[in-house]
């Protein structure tokens, strides 16, 4: 018998004594087996010193693995037990424990996973070997060979040498995530720990340190934040460390942190205040040291020859492997390098046409800011732009002139992996184009750009604190004291950033600066402004505009999100540019709206982007209008890039934007689009849907809901309950609610969900009410507050019989389909075409109309009609509820919302209200308006055409959208015109009830994408799982009327066109007319509910 099997057999019987006893945990029963067979095998068989070192568990489910393993001196990886019969497999890991368990094993160099039986080799996630050996029963001697290997492999192992650019950031974003999970456990243990007087506090080193970190550059910063920062100082630091041909080694980050001090400030005081009390005994040290064994395999000189900026690939792909979803939390999107040149070529046009800089970003005077300058693409494109101006005289005065706006070259960063690489490339770029440093080092610095300018720390610090605390220091002097004429950038985005502004925000002794972005009347729309780029482009006007008196001209150019341009709740923002910038340019660089095709997208992200540009002249003057130019571009992403790259300030290209202070940032209309009425003209009061901020509060059935509120109610863990609950601000499972208003919906919310559900105070499903999830799909909701997170009550209170709300797609193109939809049911909030919108009622909660006063009495007298406020309405389903009225004002309708041209012949009202009741009676499904003439239900036909034929029934749940064939065969059936769904199958439909979309999304494919055996749709919650097993009959029933709908809408469609073209090619009455006649538009007070 070989020595490897006694090792084994011994082993066995170990285990199988131990769990025998059931004494303890299973796991802990192998611990000591799995330890002593490592340290036999490697010190009886390989001649190898072994080390077992035992980790510290964290109480609530801890995601460390069991020890770690020296071979000679050194880390070589971690071991991890489960209980005998628990999955190894990390597929199986859907929720809970384990699987945030494996998202940190996953980034292990070296991991050895077993449940004592089955053996799994992991490197960085990857799956190395698997070995089953048995407890009971003979192991032959090839699989003893083979596990034998295993164990030899895991203990063999040594750092792989990375000499490529993208091993390194694989294996940068791996061990940074690792290095992160490992600080925000340990900071957890030892605040816990500090409670025991008996614990030294010098061996707790992490909550201090993070109040250090706090004091001297983040003052907001929380555990996860402070993780974050810890993780990326140490890995850039160790990257500048590697740029510098500095050897890297666990014993030698105190010498790295002293040697990078000289040229990277603040990285290297970092480093050494992150790792100055990281004792040998902590686990933490081991995560460094695995760090830093691997970092010692980096083959620097392959990575960076014959890269242009390896600093900046290494840092954008970072970021993918680290944590896409800080990505998407910082909105770092990186700007194409293309669209940065083009940025700042017009911001120096600017300079030199409008504030007298004939130099334009070499002149005299100027200072520029990047205030998230990420890494560093704005900063070098403004060296590169003073380098090549023609201007300048020669080589010489390139080289003042690069030195001079280097001195007058600032930059703010939050993240001090991106803020490494910045300070790199443009210490390199400066170097190449023949310029030095600044004797007071660059003016780029780690700091929160939001931050109140005027706060002063006068705490007593360390003179190592002190050297960093310099950075947040020397930033807050930046905003307060330092002239700035341009600021440019790309600021994050991020909705819903409520408490993510800062002093613009939240202001200190005086109103917050976004104050000023708000209209009187307005606020239940302004929510739209918390968004971290509104707060920047706040931030770049007070800068250059208002922060220093003998400074009050200059310009900010920012790429951005563009709802500010369009939406109602920028109206505020859009008159605070107005008023306080003298001109200004648009360049709409995604006119394909939200997720354009990839080829046209600017960033890989769903949100519209624009780049803008405003001067402020000297004496600008309040009262006068900015002068505003708008231009889009359409095509491929190179395409738009060359067309910037051509664009000019005084280029025709250019349209002529609006000039009230709050119509949106969209070109003046040709003809006569802007006099007529708006929505907003008409309906005085405007709410979005509900808006649950979670989609399993939604199905087709009533029984889903039901099933998906006991899951949730029976769900006795915390953190599984709070999952399937997805927590909002505004929605919690610890926070009562009032209720909503009506006798159909929930009552006595006032007390939160997890009482009811822990003390069992009545656990019965929440009242259900069938709302408009979408155009001309009814679904049902829970309603209950508590479990929406802006549940619209206002909306809720004015429904009743007679309630008509009337949708509107106002901040996009509504896309091919009709320009209005009509609906009895309360809608959700991306109705429409799932892109958000606005509702219209008709009535108000009191029961009065909503129409604007005077309208309907004033139109009566000037067309010698009676008319009531219900007739206006039907007048405009009538006019815009086709596809023929947004192809008419296809060009129009481009910058979004509709408008109403309303005839002055009586005839067409007439015929167009007649008209009108029947396309709602259609949208509502007969609940509103009149059937069409000859007919009292949706399946009876009505005129030369016929309606679908149900043939066959479903039987099954469906698993694929439906089709439609001229001709269909079936058990030897023929069928003409059929669309087949699942076994289901319908006859005589229209192909163009098919084809029918609104907002530019097909209601057939919509409508049964969510009743498939797995539906469609965005999934909020694991109880999104819960979903129809079987097809209901009523389903059946409710898409034959939904096909009736559509095929009597079709064929009313050229009746609706001809008369829109009646219409256009008579009097009209305009904004202006009606003015005259004493028509009196809302005013803020009139826009809102009024309540009975």
């Amino acid at each position: 018998m070989s020595p490897f099997s006694d090792f084994v057999s011994t082993y066995i019987r170990t285990v199988n004594e131990n769990l025998s006893s059931q004494i303890g945990e299973p796991e802990a029963q192998l611990t000591t087996p799995v330890a002593n067979l490592l340290v036999a095998v490697g010190s009886e068989i390989d001649n190898q010193e072994i080390v077992v070192i035992r980790e510290t568990r964290i109480e609530d489910g801890a995601a460390r693995p069991d020890f770690g393993v020296q071979v000679d001196g050194l880390l070589v990886g971690h071991v991890e037990l489960k209980k005998p019969g628990v999955s190894l497999d990390p597929d199986t890991y859907k929720s809970g424990h384990n699987k945030e368990q494996w998202e940190k094993l996953r980034n292990l160099p070296n991991l050895l996973h077993t449940d004592g039986t089955e053996w799994r080799l992991w490197h960085y996630g990857e799956l190395v070997d698997i070995v089953n050996i048995h407890r009971k029963g003979r192991n032959s001697a090839e699989l003893l060979n083979r596990f034998k290997g295993i164990l030899q492999k895991f203990l063999n192992w040594s750092p792989v040498p990375i000499s490529t650019t993208d091993a390194l950031v694989n294996k940068m974003g791996m061990l940074a995530a690792l290095l992160r999970a490992e600080v925000l456990e340990q900071l957890k243990l030892q605040r816990k720990l500090a409670k025991n007087p008996k614990i030294a506090p010098r061996k707790l080193p992490l909550p201090a340190l993070k109040e250090d970190w706090r004091s001297v550059l983040y003052p907001r910063a929380t555990d996860e934040e402070f993780a974050d920062g810890f993780a990326q100082t140490i890995i850039f630091a160790l990257i500048l460390a590697l740029t510098e041909g500095k050897d890297i080694d666990i014993k030698s980050l105190h010498n790295i942190s002293r040697e990078l001090q000289e040229n990277h400030g603040l990285l290297g005081n970092a480093l050494g205040l992150l790792t100055e009390h990281i004792s040998e005994q902590s686990e933490l040290y081991t995560t460094l040291t695995i760090i830093t064994r691997t970092f010692s395999a980096v083959d620097w000189e392959s990575i960076s020859r014959g890269s242009t900026d390896v600093y900046l690939h290494l840092y954008e792909h970072f970021l993918n492997v680290y944590d896409p979803e800080l990505r998407k939390k910082t909105g770092s999107y990186y700007t194409p390098v293309e669209v940065v040149d083009s940025m700042v070529r017009i911001t120096d046009e600017a300079l030199r046409l409008y504030l007298n800089k004939p130099m334009g970003l070499a002149s005299d005077g100027v200072a520029v800011i990047d205030p998230a300058m990420g890494t560093g693409t704005y900063p070098l494109s403004v060296l590169r732009s003073v380098a090549e101006n023609p201007d300048l005289l020669g080589p010489g005065e390139v080289k003042d002139r690069i030195n001079y706006i280097a001195e007058n070259l600032y930059g703010f960063e939050l993240q001090s992996g991106s803020f490494s690489v910045a300070e790199l490339r443009v210490s390199q770029t400066l170097e190449q184009l023949g310029g030095t440093i600044p004797a007071g080092g660059l003016n780029l610095f780690v700091a929160d750009t939001l931050e109140n300018p005027k706060k002063s720390d006068n705490a007593r610090l360390s003179y190592s604190l002190q050297l960093i605390a310099e950075q947040r220091i020397k930033a807050n002097r930046i905003k307060k004291y330092t002239p700035i004429q341009v600021c440019i950038g790309n600021p994050p985005y991020k909705d819903k950033a409520e408490g993510m502004g800062g002093w613009i925000e939240q202001g200190d002794e005086s109103q917050p600066l976004l104050a000023d972005f708000k209209s009187a009347g307005n606020g239940r729309l302004e929510y739209v402004l918390k968004n971290l780029y509104v707060y920047f482009w706040r931030w770049a006007f007070w800068k250059v505009f208002e922060s220093v008196e003998t400074s009050d001209a200059g310009v900010v150019c920012f790429i951005t999100a563009d709802g500010y341009l369009r939406g109602p709740g920028f109206a505020g923002m859009r008159e605070y540019i107005r008023r306080n910038t003298s001109r200004g340019w648009i360049i709409n660089l995604t006119p394909e709206g939200k997720q354009p095709p990839a080829k046209n997208a600017i960033f890989n992200i769903e949100t519209p982007v624009s780049v803008a540009l405003f001067v402020r002249e000297p004496n600008n003057s309040v009262e006068v209008p900015s002068d505003i130019k708008y231009v889009s571009f359409e095509g491929t992403r190179e395409e738009k890039f060359a067309a910037f790259k051509e664009l000019t300030l005084d280029s025709e290209l250019f349209q002529d934007v609006r000039t009230g202070w709050h119509d949106k940032f969209s070109p003046k209309a040709e003809g006569e689009w802007d006099s007529y009425l708006a929505m907003h003209d008409i309906f005085c009061w405007q709410s979005p849907g509900i808006k649950p901020n979670k989609t399993w509060v939604y199905a087709p059935h009533p029984d889903v809901l039901e099933f998906r509120w006991n899951e949730l109610a029976d769900e006795a863990d915390k953190v599984l309950r709070e999952e399937k609950f997805r927590e909002t601000r505004d929605s919690s499972l610890y926070k009562g609610k009032k209720p909503l208003p009506g006798t159909d919906t929930q009552q006595g919310t006032e007390n939160p969900l997890n009482q009811v559900f822990d003390h069992e105070i009545d656990r019965s499903i929440s009242k259900v009410v069938q709302v408009a999830y979408r155009s001309f799909d009814r679904q049902n909701i829970i309603a209950d507050s508590r479990v929406l997170a802006t549940p619209r009550p206002n909306l809720w209170a004015a429904r009743s019989a007679q309630q008509i709300f009337v949708v509107e797609q106002h901040a996009h193109f509504p896309k091919a389909g009709p320009g209005l939809m009509m609906s009895a049911l309360i809608p959700d909030m991306d109705m429409f075409n799932n892109r958000g919108g606005r509702a219209h009622p008709l009535f108000h909660p009191d029961g009065s109309p909503n129409i604007v006063p005077e309208l309907s009495s004033e139109l009566s007298e000037l067309l010698g009609l009676e008319l009531t406020d219900s007739d206006i309405l039907y007048y405009l389903a009538g006019l815009t509820a086709h596809p023929g009225y947004v192809e008419t004002f296809e060009e129009e309708l481009q910058e979004a919302g509709i408008r109403i041209p309303l005839s002055a012949r009586a005839d067409l009202w007439e015929e167009l209200i007649a008209l009108g009741k029947n396309i709602v009676w259609l949208h509502t499904y007969g609940e509103r308006g009149e059937p069409l003439e000859g007919i009292s239900s949706l399946k009876e036909t009505a005129g030369e055409y016929s309606m679908p034929v149900y043939q066959e029934n479903m039987v099954s749940m469906p698993e694929k959208k439906p089709t439609w064939l001229v001709k269909l065969t079936k058990d030897g059936k023929e069928y003409e015109n059929a669309l087949q769904f699942g076994t289901a199958i319908w006859s005589n439909v229209d192909q163009r009830v098919f084809e029918y979309t609104v907002g530019g999304v097909n209601v057939i494919g919509s409508w049964a994408g969510y009743r498939l055996k797995k539906p469609l749709g965005k999934k909020t919650s694991p109880l999104n799982d819960i979903v129809q097993g079987t097809w209901p009959r009523e389903w059946s029933r409710e898409f034959s009327e939904l096909l009736s709908v559509l095929t009597h809408l079709v064929n009313l469609e050229e009746q609706q066109k001809k008369l829109l073209t009646k219409v256009l090619a008579n009097p009209l009455f305009l904004r202006e007319k009606l003015e005259e006649q004493g028509v009196v538009w809302p005013t803020p007070k009139d826009r809102k509910p009024k309540m009975a």
